[in-house]
Protein backbone atom coordinates (compact mmCIF):
# COMPACT_ATOMS: atom_id res chain seq x y z
CA UNK A 1 0.00 0.00 0.00
CA UNK A 2 1.51 3.36 -0.97
CA UNK A 3 2.63 5.49 1.97
CA UNK A 4 0.27 8.38 1.25
CA UNK A 5 -2.81 6.16 1.19
CA UNK A 6 -1.74 4.43 4.40
CA UNK A 7 -1.08 7.79 6.07
CA UNK A 8 -4.51 9.08 5.01
CA UNK A 9 -6.22 5.94 6.32
CA UNK A 10 -4.36 6.14 9.65
CA UNK A 11 -5.25 9.82 9.96
CA UNK A 12 -8.92 9.11 9.23
CA UNK A 13 -8.92 6.32 11.82
CA UNK A 14 -7.28 8.56 14.43
CA UNK A 15 -9.69 11.43 13.77
CA UNK A 16 -12.69 9.11 13.90
CA UNK A 17 -11.67 7.42 17.15
CA UNK A 18 -10.58 10.66 18.79
CA UNK A 19 -13.89 12.30 17.83
CA UNK A 20 -15.82 9.44 19.42
CA UNK A 21 -13.81 9.97 22.62
CA UNK A 22 -14.36 13.73 22.38
CA UNK A 23 -18.15 13.54 22.26
CA UNK A 24 -18.46 11.31 25.32
CA UNK A 25 -20.11 13.13 28.23
CA UNK A 26 -17.94 14.06 31.24
CA UNK A 27 -18.03 11.07 33.58
CA UNK A 28 -18.43 8.52 30.80
CA UNK A 29 -15.42 10.04 29.04
CA UNK A 30 -13.30 9.85 32.19
CA UNK A 31 -14.41 6.26 32.84
CA UNK A 32 -13.62 5.32 29.23
CA UNK A 33 -10.20 6.93 29.49
CA UNK A 34 -9.42 5.09 32.73
CA UNK A 35 -10.59 1.83 31.15
CA UNK A 36 -8.39 2.42 28.09
CA UNK A 37 -5.46 3.13 30.41
CA UNK A 38 -6.13 -0.14 32.26
CA UNK A 39 -6.32 -1.99 28.94
CA UNK A 40 -2.97 -0.60 27.79
CA UNK A 41 -1.47 -1.35 31.21
CA UNK A 42 -2.24 -5.02 30.64
CA UNK A 43 -1.39 -5.07 26.90
CA UNK A 44 1.91 -3.18 26.99
CA UNK A 45 3.96 -5.58 29.10
CA UNK A 46 7.33 -3.85 28.54
CA UNK A 47 6.02 -0.35 29.32
CA UNK A 48 4.18 -1.68 32.37
CA UNK A 49 7.35 -3.27 33.70
CA UNK A 50 9.39 -0.09 33.14
CA UNK A 51 6.79 1.90 35.08
CA UNK A 52 6.65 -0.60 37.95
CA UNK A 53 10.45 -0.80 38.18
CA UNK A 54 10.85 2.99 38.19
CA UNK A 55 8.19 3.42 40.86
CA UNK A 56 9.67 0.61 42.95
CA UNK A 57 13.05 2.38 42.80
CA UNK A 58 11.45 5.58 44.11
CA UNK A 59 9.39 3.98 46.91
CA UNK A 60 12.10 4.37 49.60
CA UNK A 61 12.04 8.14 49.00
CA UNK A 62 8.24 8.32 48.77
CA UNK A 63 7.79 6.39 52.02
CA UNK A 64 9.66 9.13 53.89
CA UNK A 65 7.26 11.84 52.73
CA UNK A 66 4.68 13.22 55.17
CA UNK A 67 1.21 11.88 54.53
CA UNK A 68 2.46 8.98 52.41
CA UNK A 69 -0.01 6.12 52.32
CA UNK A 70 1.71 2.79 51.64
CA UNK A 71 0.87 1.33 48.23
CA UNK A 72 2.56 -1.10 45.92
CA UNK A 73 4.51 -0.06 42.84
CA UNK A 74 2.05 -2.14 40.81
CA UNK A 75 -1.01 -0.22 42.07
CA UNK A 76 0.67 3.17 41.55
CA UNK A 77 1.65 2.18 37.99
CA UNK A 78 -1.90 1.03 37.25
CA UNK A 79 -3.33 4.31 38.55
CA UNK A 80 -0.79 6.20 36.43
CA UNK A 81 -1.90 4.38 33.26
CA UNK A 82 -5.55 5.05 34.14
CA UNK A 83 -4.80 8.74 34.59
CA UNK A 84 -2.94 8.83 31.28
CA UNK A 85 -6.02 7.34 29.61
CA UNK A 86 -8.20 10.07 31.13
CA UNK A 87 -5.71 12.68 29.88
CA UNK A 88 -5.96 11.23 26.36
CA UNK A 89 -9.74 11.65 26.42
CA UNK A 90 -9.36 15.24 27.66
CA UNK A 91 -6.81 15.96 24.91
CA UNK A 92 -9.26 14.59 22.32
CA UNK A 93 -11.98 16.89 23.68
CA UNK A 94 -9.66 19.89 23.38
CA UNK A 95 -8.49 18.86 19.90
CA UNK A 96 -12.04 18.64 18.60
CA UNK A 97 -13.14 21.89 20.27
CA UNK A 98 -15.27 20.23 22.93
CA UNK A 99 -13.21 21.09 26.00
CA UNK A 100 -14.64 24.48 26.91
CA UNK A 101 -15.57 23.29 30.42
CA UNK A 102 -11.94 22.31 31.03
CA UNK A 103 -10.68 25.62 29.68
CA UNK A 104 -13.16 27.53 31.82
CA UNK A 105 -11.96 25.66 34.92
CA UNK A 106 -8.36 26.88 34.49
CA UNK A 107 -7.33 29.44 37.08
CA UNK A 108 -4.50 31.82 36.31
CA UNK A 109 -2.49 33.09 39.25
CA UNK A 110 0.11 35.80 38.87
CA UNK A 111 -0.98 36.80 35.36
CA UNK A 112 0.11 40.33 36.22
CA UNK A 113 3.74 39.12 36.18
CA UNK A 114 3.28 37.98 32.60
CA UNK A 115 1.78 41.33 31.61
CA UNK A 116 4.65 43.20 33.33
CA UNK A 117 7.25 41.09 31.54
CA UNK A 118 5.57 41.55 28.16
CA UNK A 119 5.44 45.31 28.73
CA UNK A 120 9.26 45.29 28.99
CA UNK A 121 9.45 43.91 25.45
CA UNK A 122 11.58 40.92 26.40
CA UNK A 123 10.99 37.19 26.13
CA UNK A 124 8.89 35.29 28.64
CA UNK A 125 9.43 31.71 29.79
CA UNK A 126 6.62 29.70 31.38
CA UNK A 127 7.08 26.89 33.84
CA UNK A 128 3.93 25.00 34.75
CA UNK A 129 2.92 21.84 36.51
Amino acid sequence: MPKKIRWNLETALFLSLSFVLAILPGRLGLWTGATLGKLFFHLLKDRRQVAIDNIADSLPFLEKQPGWQPRSAYSIALETFENLGRCVVEACKLYHGRGQRMIDAVEFRGIEHYHDAMAKGKGVAFITA
